[in-house]
């Protein structure tokens, strides 16, 4: 049986179709993605992991750029030779009810649009991508996986805001994301280190597009710090992450902004591009920038992930651990370094050739909390999810 997985994020569509085999294991047969979802560029990667063939095209899609970017793969001839048996998808959000992949039907992804606003960036366009397959593939079995769904054991100390308590009741509370990615991290840790230490205290910085941290504790999720929605906690490529509560009450005031333009600000002009004057909110733009305003955004970004990633060990009573994840996480040194040089007060430090070179452990030997970088796998923490459905 072959097992389709949709992975839509902020700015790219990912995916990949696995070949299920005996005892719950899994070959991936095609991935690929569409990237700069969102640009007047775009560009498909298709790579036959069985033959090592890859295609690149650039795509034009349009001003409805996801529902074209899937129309198009769900056509292309590498990808509708493969007879298709399970259909997953990512879903951003689920709230409090979805704790576990879910099997879709259409009254779901009625409920499931609720969270839209929650989650503009992805949201509206993981449900569109889910409904288009379930028109075109009616005979399968199409199921949902949550980023909130991990976050769900944090402690009630961790999820609530200091607001009047009917406000939390009434769900406005913190509920975490990228919890798919911290998903994985967390099952491949007994397999990267000691035992022992691999139930202690870890921080897991998944950065990129979007960016968060999460602390976890004997593999659960204690804290994290995209909260209500997922605009909060780091700066990201465009969203603008902490901000004072004031500023958009003062900015829909001062500037008559509409509930539209101020979410258009916050979620697509601010972060990484913000900071920048516009340069780009691409992280690997803005480090092969000249530019003092690139410069800016980067010690910016670095700086607070030092700080949450501090932040967050408070809570979680210590740290052993910290590792890299995500596009930035896994393929950026400099960030890395960057990072790591505001933690030194902490006795922790980087080996520059390990760092440079992306090895898995990245700390110098004589440093106590250990350093790692840690390729995510979010398409596989869904067909694992799938595997122990009935378990």
């Amino acid at each position: 049986m072959n097992i389709l997985t949709i992975n839509a994020g902020s700015s790219s569509l990912k995916f990949k179709i696995f070949r299920y085999q005996i005892k719950g294991t899994a070959t991936v047969l095609l991935q690929g993605q569409i990237a700069n979802i969102n640009q007047t560029k775009s560009e498909l990667t298709l790579k036959n992991m069985l033959g090592g063939t890859v295609i690149s095209q650039e795509l034009t899609l349009g001003t409805n750029p996801y529902q074209a970017a899937i129309e198009y793969l769900s056509k292309h001839p590498s990808f509708i030779k493969y007879n298709l048996g399970i259909v997953i998808n990512r879903v951003v959000h689920g709230g409090d009810e979805y704790k576990d992949i879910l099997l879709l039907h259409a009254r779901t992804l009625v409920a499931l649009s609720k969270y839209n606003e929650l989650a503009p960036l992805h949201q509206p366009y993981n449900l569109l991508i889910a409904k288009h397959f379930m028109e075109l593939y009616p005979k399968l079995k199409h199921y949902a996986c949550f980023d909130t769904a991990f976050h769900q054991t944090m402690l009630p100390i961790n999820r609530v805001y200091a607001l009047p308590t009917k406000y939390a009741e009434a769900g406005i509370k913190r509920y975490g994301f990228h919890g798919l990615s911290y998903q994985y991290i967390s099952s491949r840790l007994p397999s990267l280190v000691e035992h022992k230490l691999a139930k202690g205290c870890w921080i897991i910085a998944h950065l990129g597009s979007g960016s968060s941290i999460c602390g976890i504790k004997n593999g659960k999720s204690v804290v994290t710090t995209m909260g209500f929605s997922v605009a909060e906690g780091l700066p990201m490529t465009t969203r603008c992450g902490e901000l004072d509560p004031a500023i958009p009450m003062y900015l829909a005031s001062k500037y008559k902004l509409s509930e539209a333009q101020l979410n258009d600000i916050l979620y697509y002009q601010s972060g990484l591009l913000g900071l920048s004057n516009n340069i780009s909110g691409d992280m690997l733009t803005l480090l092969k920038s000249d530019e003092a305003a690139a410069k800016f955004a980067i010690k910016f970004y670095c700086l607070h992930v030092a700080s949450y990633i501090t932040k967050l060990a408070t809570a979680l009573g210590g740290m052993h651990g910290i590792i890299f994840t995500g596009g930035i996480g896994e393929n950026s040194s400099e960030v890395r370094a960057l990072v790591v040089d505001y933690l030194e007060w902490l006795n922790i430090s980087l080996s520059k050739k390990a760092n440079k070179a992306n090895k898995l452990r990245i700390n110098k030997k004589e440093c106590t909390v250990k350093v790692l970088v840690v390729p995510t796998n979010e398409e596989l923490a869904m067909v694992n999810q799938f595997f122990e459905r009935d378990k």
